[in-house]
């Protein structure tokens, strides 16, 4: 019996002995998890401070209401003068009245040159015209045309009677030997008598540069212009024969000329 006790006894103190090993670390692990949270909430505690001072350094870097709307302001002033420096830029000048009643088909003088060319394209858009003079294309702005006066009319119109008759004489004129003919001469959307002044003034160019032979593109159309301009070639005394283009030379829309020797 008294070993009984005494192995109960025994019992009873490892019970306790682990009860109280076990409490140790119960409260162990409660403290551990309190210090564990509580440097949770410090770090997270920490990262909050550090976002906030960063949003109030973001914040104290904006402009004011005031600061944003005179920028406003002065980006608006920017954008309307930077809009009126394109504008001069690309808006060509209003010509003067004279120049504005040119159209294509007119007789002009381009300012620093002294002959007569005729306008064949006007671009409205960028206030030039392409005009061709002693057979030659080039391309002036609007405002560098005016038309001829009639002391230059009829000073162009000597020219080409004194060179035809040069010709006639057996007398050969050079001018401009650098210079390059164009022996092609565009003729489309012209009136009659107005291709004929202009055929009538290269054929004069066209001889003084001994061409042998030029092409005349008056294109199908009704017909009248193509009729026109053979009536004219057929009088000419500087033309010995004309035909039709080939099929490869711009067919019935092309008239080739062979100049005189």
């Amino acid at each position: 019996l008294d070993r009984l006790k005494r192995e109960e006894a025994e019992r009873v103190e490892q019970f306790e002995m682990e009860r109280d090993r076990y409490q140790r670390l119960y409260e162990q692990y409660e403290r551990e998890r309190k210090d564990f949270k509580k440097t949770i909430l410090e770090e997270k505690k920490k990262i909050l401070d550090l976002a906030k001072a960063d949003v109030e350094r973001r914040i104290a870097g904006l402009p004011t209401k005031d600061e944003l709307n005179r920028a406003r302001q002065e980006l608006r002033r920017d954008q309307e003068t930077l809009r009126a420096d394109l504008s001069k830029m690309t808006k060509p000048a209003a010509p003067p009245e004279e120049v504005a009643r040119l159209r294509k088909g007119s007789r002009v003088i381009v300012e620093g040159m002294s002959d007569i060319g005729q306008i064949l394209m006007i671009n409205d858009n960028k206030g030039r015209a392409t005009v061709q003079i002693k057979g030659l294309t080039m391309e002036f702005p609007m405002t560098r045309l005016r038309p001829p006066a009639p002391e230059e009319k009829q000073a162009a119109k000597e020219a080409v009677r004194a060179a035809q008759a040069s010709r006639r004489g057996g007398v050969r004129v050079v001018k401009r030997p650098d210079s390059d003919m164009k022996l092609e001469l565009d003729l489309h959307g012209m009136f009659v008598e107005d291709a004929i002044e202009l055929v009538d003034q290269y054929l004069s160019d066209a001889a003084l540069y001994h061409a042998q032979s030029v092409r005349l593109c008056h294109g199908l159309g009704t017909g009248r212009l193509r009729r026109g301009v053979h009536e004219f070639l057929k009088k000419h005394s500087l033309v010995k024969n004309y035909r039709y283009g080939q099929a490869n030379e711009g067919g019935a829309g092309v008239t080739i000329v062979t100049l005189r020797d």
